[in-house]
Formats: C-alpha cells, structure tokens, sequence
C-alpha cells in the first residue's frame, strides 16, 4: 500500500474499537500492518495480533518486520489462536498432552467404524467438527452419538486432550481466573468471519480495551463449524458500541 484510500487511513486512525468488512483485494493486510505500525508508535501499546492460518500470521509478521523497527516489534505478538493459546497455557504451567493429528484421525475412524459404519466418513467429519466447535460442547444435538463418545472415551483413555478442547479449556480458564489474560492493550482479528463459537469466546475473555476485526462477508467458508460469520461480526459491532 502506497498511499491509504481515505476508508483505509480512517481504520488506520480510528483510536477505538474498529469493524473493518472489506472483499478480496481491497487492501486488508496493509491496513492492518499500517494500523499496528501506528499503534506501535505509543511507546505503552502492546499488540496481540490473531490470524486464522499459519500461512497468514507468516505473511503479517513478515510485512510487519519491514514496516515496524525492531525495537518495537517486541511489543506486538502475532500467531494463530492455537498457537497463540497454547504458548500462553505453557508459559503459566498448563501444559496438555495433545492428541497427534493422526491419533485424532484413527480414534475418529475407530469409532465410526465401530457405531456409524454406514455413516459416509465426510458427514461424520461435518458432524465432529461442529459439536468441537460449540462453545457448550456436552449440549450439541450429536455430542451424545455413540460414536463421539468412543472418540471422547479414547482420548480419555490414553490421557491426551485435542486441540479444539484446549481451545475450549482456555476460554473456560480465562473466565474463571486460572489463566490470564494474554497482556495487550489492543488485539487485531483478522478473518473474523470465520471465528467458531469459541474463538469469538476466546476474544471476548480477554477483555481487550480495545479491539480491531477484519472480515469478509462474502468469504464465511466455515459455516459448517459454526463460524460467527456476518452476524457474529454485526454482533461485536453492537457490544463493542
């Protein structure tokens, strides 16, 4: 981004908490660089940035590392909410024993194969990715399934806990006290409307003064693991007001 459109230099100096909706190519990674870059200039801000991929917490820290001096960039933090989480949880003794990706894919078949044999494995993915992502896991319609729950009984059984039950763990966590806060005076979503249930509880936990998310209306491709999409993002729009 060579020069800010007046919307793009409006998100970059709003001081408050910002919604930013905006469609492919429309320059949202700049802004957002652009937006920390300034934030950054306030020798007391501390930046919590949250992507949804790996591959988009590369790309803002790479654009960051040339627009931010060093001596700053210790003071902004930017990662998955996975990684994010599970850094912190490490960081204050709550250390999990993760379920390997390939452990979670043959605990899953194991119960298929055992209490939905018939069941095409595609739905039974749709099926275990939503009750995963609900906030309030044990009341999902399918949590009862007999199949989730020799999924359940099998991590049980080898003491592990899956990723996205660590990511429940610790908004439940940051709620009650026993973890606290990531330590930031501002926190950037990016890809907001994808946020599941619970990522959108994992942002709300923290009780940022003071927040910036960055979506697409027209992208929401998680609706099947209850992505917050449109209407989660309208809803920040109105607490946050």
């Amino acid at each position: 981004m060579t020069h800010p459109t007046a919307r793009q230099q409006a998100v970059i100096d709003e001081p408050g908490n910002c919604l930013v909706v905006a469609g492919p190519g429309s320059g949202k990674t700049a802004t957002m660089v652009k937006k920390i870059a300034k934030l950054l200039t306030n020798a007391s801000s501390r930046i919590v940035a949250v992507t949804f991929t790996r591959d988009g917490a590369n790309e803002l820290m790479h654009r960051l590392r040339k627009a931010v001096p060093a001596s700053a960039l210790g003071r902004v933090t930017v990662g998955t909410f996975h990684s994010l989480t599970l850094r912190h949880m490490r960081a204050n003794k709550m250390a999990y024993k993760l379920a390997s990706p390939q452990q979670q894919r043959e605990f899953l078949k194991r119960a298929r194969m055992r209490f939905a044999q018939d069941v095409d494995p595609g739905e039974i993915q749709l099926a275990f990715e939503s009750i995963k992502c609900t906030l309030d896991m044990d009341n999902h319609p399918s949590a009862q399934d007999l199949w989730f729950q020799a999924y359940q009984e099998s991590l049980q059984r080898h003491h592990l806990i899956d990723l996205l039950d660590v990511m429940r763990e610790a908004v439940k966590a940051f709620k009650t006290g026993k973890l606290p806060p990531l330590p930031c005076t501002h926190m950037v979503v990016d890809e907001a409307q994808d946020n599941d249930e619970i990522q959108a509880a994992w942002v709300a936990a923290h009780r940022v003064p003071l927040v910036t998310m960055v979506g697409d209306d027209d992208q929401t491709i998680f609706e099947w693991r209850r992505a917050i999409g449109f209407p989660g993002m309208l809803a920040f729009q109105r607490e946050r007001n």
